[in-house]
């Protein structure tokens, strides 16, 4: 398993963290707000609905949009950190020239966007 350090690797506060505290596109007040330099972000938003009060929305730019509500801060934060590792994974897939990208290659990276969009 990938280290904390290593998943934060490449991820920054979205515009440098101005957006903390701001309302989010869910309705919630933005609490976490990063972004990836190869193109990626993650926000998490508080909500005060009761029942899934964070709400996680990330997209690798050009590739998914997706959105996930967990029912506690902590269940959020290690859903972000999951995240960030399978982004990452992604990310370094890419370092490869498409001509060396054999169907073992697709067959995973699929398999990581696919992993990304369920709930």
């Amino acid at each position: 398993m990938k280290s904390t350090i290593e998943k934060d690797k490449g991820w920054t506060g979205f515009d440098k963290g101005k957006t903390i505290g701001k309302p989010g596109h869910e309705g919630g007040i933005i609490i976490i707000d990063s972004e990836n330099v190869h193109g990626a972000r993650i926000t998490v938003e508080e909500l005060h609905d009761g029942h899934h009060p964070f709400v996680i929305t990330y997209g690798i730019y050009g590739l998914l949009f997706h959105m996930h509500a967990k029912a506690t801060l902590e269940m959020a934060g290690e859903y972000v950190a999951d995240l960030k590792g399978k982004m990452n994974t992604l990310f370094e897939m890419y370092e490869l020239r498409e001509e060396g990208r054999t169907a073992e290659w697709y067959h995973e990276h699929d398999r990581l966007v696919h992993e990304l969009t369920i709930d």
